[in-house]
């Protein structure tokens, strides 16, 4: 297995655009291309803040910025809303959740549960034009590996949305704690 995938992109709990990284590895510890971040806004309280950035990690590739709006909707509920913005064209996109090894993953009830095999820990439901799978270990293309440790890895499992994200249309996954 490919020793930077873990510092990839797509290793991480974010969006991937075409399968590209959004910034450049430029040797086993350092960074290339780095990807600009700003942030867009800010604000609430307590209940109901939110917070929006955005990079351009794939505005010189694709012609595309990754915006991120998260946002507690009350006090066991977030929303998590991916955007891609700019003059490109829509591009193959992955957002990815790992999930710790010793946990567990399955849809029911139109959502994916999270559990740890005696009670349910979180419920993820997802509005948008990309599809949901539970994916572990997977080596072509890989997916749902985590890293501990230098030089180990071992397969968890991750909740993965795929497919085409036109340009200005949202991603939204809702992170709802049982009982709310």
């Amino acid at each position: 297995m490919d020793g930077s995938f873990c510092r990839g992109t797509a290793a991480q709990n974010t969006s991937a655009s075409a399968g590209a990284d959004s910034t450049g590895m430029s040797g086993a510890l350092n960074w290339g291309d780095k990807a600009r971040v700003a942030l867009r806004e800010f604000g609430g309280d307590a209940d109901t803040w939110f917070v929006e950035a955005e990079h351009d990690g794939y505005g010189q590739r694709f012609g595309l910025y990754h915006r991120r709006r998260v946002a507690a909707c009350g006090p066991s509920r977030i929303a998590i809303t991916d955007t891609l913005q700019g003059g490109g064209l829509p591009q193959l996109v992955e957002i990815g959740f790992l999930v710790d090894p010793s946990l567990r993953i399955e849809r029911r009830s139109g959502a994916w549960w999270i559990d740890d095999g005696s009670q349910p820990l979180l419920s993820i439901g997802y509005q948008g034009p990309l599809e949901g799978a539970v994916e572990a270990g997977v080596i072509q293309p890989l997916s749902g590996w985590v890293s501990d440790r230098f030089a180990r890895k071992d397969p968890c499992p991750r909740l993965v949305f795929r497919g085409t994200l036109p340009v200005g249309e949202t991603s939204v996954v809702h992170l709802d704690l049982p009982g709310s």
